[in-house]
């Protein structure tokens, strides 16, 4: 009995120190500054009819796009030199839900969500 609560102790302590080095590794790169993966987009307001907004969290704007993606797969959107509030006109999209991805200069996907139009 002894020997199975040394062994219990052991692995959460294994667990803890392995989350914890997880949480600090948990950072990606752009460029030469590391940030926290926290959402980078806020959107709203999701479902959305007319327009729909990406605000930046963070001032992250600097050479990013989006992306958006119709659930097939197609691309029906790509937007470039993004601000730090960023309204799409939805006029011109059918009802349903899009994916979009946020994309640095280097093409890699640094966020990716998804939002329902319904009209």
């Amino acid at each position: 009995m002894k020997i199975f609560f040394t062994l219990l102790f052991f692995t959460l302590i294994v667990n803890v120190v392995a989350q914890t080095a997880t949480n600090r590794n948990n950072e990606v790169s752009y460029g030469t500054t590391r940030y926290s993966q926290v959402k980078i987009l806020k959107t709203y307001p999701n479902p959305a009819v007319s327009y729909i907004y990406f605000d930046f969290q963070r001032n992250y704007s600097a050479g990013l796009s989006l992306e958006i993606y119709n659930l097939p797969g197609k691309r029906v959107g790509l937007f470039s030199n993004l601000q730090t509030s960023t309204r799409i006109d939805l006029q011109n999209y059918y009802r349903g839900v899009y994916i979009y991805k946020l994309i640095d200069k280097n093409a890699k996907v640094l966020e990716s969500g998804k939002f329902q139009v319904s009209k």
